[in-house]
C-alpha cells in the first residue's frame, strides 16, 4: 500500500469487509465547523510555533453543527460495522450528532457534560460548562434523592485519562479488525497508541487488523498503517468520508437540532416591596409587576447561547403598544401588571446567526390572566427545531 493524496471511494480499504471497526478522532474533524485544531497547518499550536496570529473560532462551541465526518460516523455506526468511537475532542459534537454514549469514549471529556460526584449520573447541557479539571459547577444532581454536587468532565493538563473509558477503548481496539484514525496527529500519549492494538497479533486473535490514518500531515504511526495493509491519506476528513460514503452507496444523515427553553411569568413579591417602599419614605401604594423571562431549561443562571435577543410586545390599548427588546442574558424584564393583565404577550426569540438562520425568530403568544394576583407562577417549556443541515455527496 502507499500514501494517497487523490480521493476516491476505493481509497479506504477494508470497510466493506470489516466486521468490527473502531474509529479514533481528533480536532481535525471539527475544523470545517469553524473550530480551529491545534497541530494542523492552520492550528493554534502551529501558529504559535511559527509566530503567526492565532486562528480564531468562527463559531461558538455551543452553536457549532457536526461536520460531514461526524454524521458519516453516525451512519456507519447505524450499519453495525462501526462498533466503537474514541475521541480526544471536548467539543461535544459526536454526542450532538446523535452518536450513542454507550459506544463512545470521550477521553479528554466533554465541555457540555456534567457528572454527579455522588451517584455518577451525567447531564448534557446546551451551554459550555464553566469549569475544567473536574471542579464543582455549583449545580446539583437531578436524580431523585441524590442532590450530589455536579462537576465538569474536561481534563486539565495534569489530569489522567478516565480509567473506565480508557480500559474500554483498549479492549475495543484489540478486538477490531479495522481502525480508522481521522483528523488526529497521534501525538498525545497514551491515546495515540490505542490504534496500534488493532494491528497486533494476539493469542485469541491470530489475524492482525488494519490501520487507516486520515490526516493532513504525517503521523508517527504512518509506517504501521502501511505495513498493516492499511492506508495513509493526506487529505481533509470530510473529503475522504464523502468519498467513502459514496463508495458504500450510503447517505450522510441530516443533522437536526432541537433546543428547549422556558417562558416564565411570575408576580413579583409584593409584601417585600411594600416594606422597602415604606422604609424609603415614599408615599402611595407600589404597583404590581410581572417578571417576564425567557430562560434556560437548566436554570435561571444558565445562558442561552442559541438566542441572540428577545422582543416582548403587547397591545395595551388601540393606540398604545408596549414593545421591548432584551439583548443579552438574562432575558427578563419587570412589566406593570395592570398594563398587560388580560392581554396577549407576543414573544419573539431571535436565533443566534451562527445557527445559519440570520433574522429567524421563534414566535410565542402567551395569555396573561386578567386576575393575575390569583395565578401561580407560569412556567411553560417550548422545544423548537432551531437548525437543520444537509450533507450532499
Amino acid at each position: 500500500m502507499h500514501i494517497v493524496t487523490t480521493i476516491r471511494p476505493k481509497n479506504v480499504p477494508g470497510v466493506s469487509e470489516a466486521r468490527s471497526i473502531i474509529a479514533f478522532t481528533g480536532a481535525g474533524i471539527s475544523t470545517s465547523t469553524g473550530i480551529p485544531d491545534f497541530r494542523g497547518p492552520n492550528g493554534v499550536w502551529t501558529a504559535q510555533k511559527l509566530g503567526r496570529a492565532l486562528p480564531k473560532a468562527t463559531v461558538e462551541f455551543a452553536n457549532a453543527a457536526p461536520s460531514l465526518t461526524h454524521q458519516a460516523l453516525l451512519a456507519l455506526h447505524g450499519t453495525g460495522k462501526l462498533k466503537y468511537l474514541v475521541s480526544q475532542n471536548v467539543d461535544g459534537l459526536h454526542r450532538r450528532s446523535g452518536f450513542p454514549a454507550a459506544a463512545l469514549a470521550e477521553l479528554h471529556g466533554n465541555c457540555f457534560l456534567e457528572r454527579c460526584s455522588t451517584c455518577g449520573a451525567t447531564f448534557t447541557r446546551d451551554f459550555e460548562v464553566e469549569t475544567v479539571g473536574f471542579m464543582e459547577t455549583g449545580r446539583f444532581c437531578e436524580v431523585q434523592g441524590c442532590r450530589g454536587p455536579l462537576t465538569d468532565t474536561v481534563l486539565d493538563w495534569d489530569d489522567a485519562l478516565p480509567a473506565k473509558e480508557l480500559k474500554e477503548a483498549e479492549l475495543r481496539a484489540k478486538h477490531a479488525d479495522l481502525a480508522i484514525c481521522l483528523g488526529t496527529s497521534l501525538q498525545i500519549r497514551p491515546a495515540c497508541n490505542l490504534p496500534l492494538r488493532t494491528v497486533r497479533v494476539y493469542k485469541d486473535r491470530p489475524q492482525a487488523g488494519k490501520l487507516v490514518i486520515v490526516n493532513l500531515q504525517r503521523t508517527q504511526h504512518d509506517k504501521k498503517a502501511l505495513t498493516s495493509g492499511g492506508l495513509v491519506i493526506h487529505a481533509r476528513t470530510d473529503d475522504v468520508m464523502r468519498g467513502l460514503m459514496a463508495g458504500l452507496h450510503m447517505q450522510v444523515p441530516e443533522y437536526k437540532r432541537l433546543d428547549t427553553f422556558v417562558l416564565e411569568v411570575a408576580l413579583i413579591e409584593q409584601e417585600a416591596k411594600r416594606v422597602r417602599h415604606s422604609e424609603s419614605g415614599a408615599t402611595g401604594t407600589p404597583k404590581d409587576k410581572l417578571m417576564i423571562g425567557v430562560r434556560n431549561q437548566h436554570g435561571r443562571q444558565c445562558p442561552l447561547p442559541f438566542v441572540e435577543d428577545v422582543t416582548l410586545k403587547a397591545e395595551i390599548s388601540n393606540d398604545h403598544v408596549f414593545q421591548l427588546r432584551l439583548e443579552g442574558h438574562p432575558f427578563c424584564h419587570a412589566i406593570a401588571a395592570e398594563a398587560i393583565a388580560g392581554r396577549v404577550l407576543h414573544v419573539a426569540i431571535a436565533l443566534h446567526p451562527q445557527l445559519g438562520h440570520s433574522g429567524r425568530h421563534l414566535l410565542i403568544d402567551h395569555h396573561i390572566p386578567k386576575d393575575y394576583r390569583m395565578m401561580d407562577d407560569q412556567v411553560s417549556r417550548y422545544t423548537f427545531l432551531t437548525q437543520a443541515v444537509q450533507y450532499p455527496l
